[in-house]
């Protein structure tokens, strides 16, 4: 997308409040990734303005035109070919981290057209769900789902606490990483948890602008390391409790074959050993799949966070 002038804006920090920052990496669409000299936050600058980011989310965002366009975007209506899939690794980590879903109350927070949210109610859970666009909320509620259209700030503390709080892929998206934190935050129960997953800037750092984070996804304008997202969390009363990452490299410039599959899971699963010693490293590795690992340094991150009052 090719933004106007007028359309852009230049901003502090969000995280610390300063605009001491220095330009580090360059995104396929020609936008430049800073990052604060303070506190290390990785941002847009500078980025559209906030009237504008609403942009991104129309009917192609959710139908994969915009994905197969190397724009970013979800495929939430693209067809199964009748082929079961596998739990996904969300809810396995709900459940191992969390414990049981049926009776908790639960908001998705970016539920797109529903798929995940269905999954949730099919196990037992009290779930609805928040998204900001019209058209996939929509496609949600005429699968019988409970769907909000909005945005986080828009709704408040008037609900009773959630149990959980699930926002995949979320946070990168959102004018403000510090009040969506503080605002979620506000809406979970005392010692209740909050899921977050998002693209992993220290993988960024690793790869440069080959990662996959600065070759699509275009609607992003903020990057998180686990260091910079641990400490946001813990001024909004959140505690890490867990983190993982995908054995996706996010290395645009390497076709994945298995060779490069296996290089790649041994430099990280080395990088793990390095963290948390050998026994340990190969303890974790033998109990999941390739898939996901603690400690990573993947394209993605996943965070568990609990909510303490005494923060």
């Amino acid at each position: 997308m090719i933004w106007k002038p007028e359309e852009m804006e230049s901003v502090a920090c969000d995280f610390c409040g300063t605009s001491n920052s220095s330009r580090k990496f360059s995104r396929g669409d020609g936008m430049s990734v800073v990052e604060c000299r303070l506190c290390g936050l990785a941002y847009l600058q500078p980025r559209p303005r906030k009237e504008y980011i609403s942009r991104f989310y129309d009917a192609d965002y959710f139908t994969g035109v915009s994905a197969a366009s190397g724009k970013g975007g979800l495929r939430c209506l693209a067809e199964s070919n009748g082929q079961e899939t596998r739990i996904p690794r969300s809810l396995a980590l709900m459940k191992e981290k969390v414990g049981v879903l049926p009776g908790k109350k639960i908001l998705e927070i970016g539920c797109a057209t529903g798929e995940f949210l269905e999954l949730l109610t099919r196990e037992g859970a009290d779930a609805e769900g928040l998204e900001i666009s019209e058209f996939a909320a929509e496609i949600a509620r005429k699968k019988g789902l409970e769907v909000t259209t909005g945005t986080i700030e828009e709704m408040g503390n008037s609900t009773s606490p959630f149990d959980m709080i699930l926002a995949f892929e979320v946070i990168e998206h959102v004018p403000s990483p510090v009040a969506f934190l503080e605002q979620v935050a506000g809406l979970i129960r005392s010692g209740g948890h909050l899921l977050l997953s998002t693209p992993n800037y220290a993988c960024g750092q690793r790869y440069g602008d080959q990662w996959y984070g600065f070759t699509g996804s275009f609607e992003h304008i903020y990057y998180f390391s686990k260091d910079v997202l641990e400490r946001m969390a813990r001024q909004a009363g959140l505690v890490l409790t867990y983190w993982e990452t995908t054995m996706h490299s996010g290395d645009n410039s390497r076709k994945p074959g298995f060779l490069d599959r296996r290089i790649d899971w041994f430099g990280r699963f080395a990088d793990m050993s390095r963290a948390v010693g050998l026994p340990l490293a190969l303890s974790l590795a033998r109990q999941r799949s390739l898939n996901y690992l603690p400690y990573g340094n993947g394209h993605k991150i996943t965070v568990v966070f609990r909510k303490d009052d005494s923060c």
